[in-house]
């Protein structure tokens, strides 16, 4: 064989052999077992940053809760968080980095899930998941204790798609003394979920039957038609969605807003929990008594038939009676420091969440 016949034929086994091995090393780049092989320069194209968990709330003249909502769920893994501002006087300002705040000026919506559905289709259709919870329900971890609600998401609710966590509720002590301003920290004690209290009004009821849920979920799975909430409890969800329950990880059964017979060993065991704390304090009952709104919760009062319409809503008689209602359903009969606990482990190293959350202004009567 010609010299000249077999060089290209060398030359062209090395060029051949080149490309593969260009090829290999490209694809393993991007291979999610691939080698760390870095591929040229301008192929490298970088992605947006992914939000696998958005928490969306909505809020009106309550900084006092906010100063833990928010750290609480960066610690609990949130990469972003919407705060929908409902009037508030003055407005609430947020400055991080993962917190954005939009004014909601919309004085046509009357329900207020709305504008949580709204804010969803508007701005967090792009996460992964999804929690809708009021400015005082905080998820958290009960079973897998040590674990955040982003590593629940990721591991053990990984083929899911939205999942229904049951409220424990939480009472506030009347002595004051030792307060130290944060939510976590001081409410400690809360109900007996096993227990059947007297219920005076349906706000206040014993929860020993039913419990009422919220609901994290994948914002692709729920059904637009008709509105992707039912209520501020319960999303419309896609056919074939897989609805969770959060407590078991088995699928929900039966009314997609309540849990049923949910107690004690349920709190003990259950892979996702709302803390629910109400009121801090009795002033803020007072102050939702003196809301001439319905969310002032007077129709309460209205329900027993002690509301004195001769005399002005706002009278001593008809707030008394009011007060009076919700106080009746501050229970404190089990002592559970798990959320402050958690919150002290989480804060006290330099990631601390709460070093960079920075809300202004802050709202007359509130350290």
């Amino acid at each position: 064989m010609p010299k000249c016949l077999r060089l290209r034929q060398v030359l062209a086994l090395v060029v051949i052999t080149s490309v593969i091995l260009f090829v290999i090393a490209f694809r393993a780049t991007f291979s999610p077992n691939g080698v760390n092989i870095v591929a040229p320069k301008w192929r490298v194209r970088t992605a947006a940053p992914e939000r696998f968990l958005c928490v969306v709330t909505r809020v009106r003249n309550d900084v006092q809760n906010l100063r833990d909502f928010v750290p609480h769920y960066l610690e609990e893994g949130a990469d972003f968080i919407l705060i929908l501002d409902d009037r508030s006087d003055p407005v609430v300002r947020i400055r991080h980095p993962k917190v954005q705040v939009q004014r909601n000026n919309d004085h046509n919506i009357t329900k207020g899930y709305l504008a949580v559905q709204n804010a969803v289709e508007r701005s967090l259709m792009g996460c992964t998941w999804v929690i809708s919870a009021d400015v005082d329900e905080f998820v958290t971890t009960r079973k897998n204790y040590n674990a955040t609600v982003r590593e629940e998401l990721e591991g053990f609710f990984r083929n899911t798609d939205i999942i229904y966590v049951p409220w424990v509720m939480y009472g506030f002590e009347y002595d004051q003394s030792n307060k130290s301003g944060g939510i976590r920290q001081d409410m400690l004690r809360r109900w007996n979920h096993s227990h059947k209290y007297l219920s005076y009004s349906m706000k206040g009821r014993s929860r020993h039957k039913n419990i009422e849920a919220k609901q994290i979920f994948r914002p692709s799975k729920l059904n637009k038609t008709g509105g992707m909430f039912k209520n501020i409890h319960v999303v419309r969800a896609k056919k074939g969605a897989l609805e969770i329950d959060g407590v078991t990880g088995l699928p929900k059964r039966g009314k997609r807003s309540y849990f049923t017979n949910f107690g004690e060993k349920d709190i003990a065991n259950a892979h996702l929990v709302v803390n629910h704390y109400r009121f801090h304090d009795l002033q803020k009952i007072i102050n939702k008594c003196l809301q001439p709104q319905r969310a002032g919760h007077l129709q309460l009062v209205e329900e027993l038939g002690v509301l004195n319409r001769s005399l002005p809503w706002d009278h001593p008689k008809n707030v008394g009676a009011c007060v009076w209602i919700l106080n009746t359903s501050n229970h404190r009969d089990i002592f559970d420091d798990s959320l402050a606990r958690k919150a002290a482990f989480r804060g006290s190293g330099s990631w601390s969440a709460s070093q960079y959350v920075d809300i202004s202004p802050p709202v007359a009567g509130v350290p």
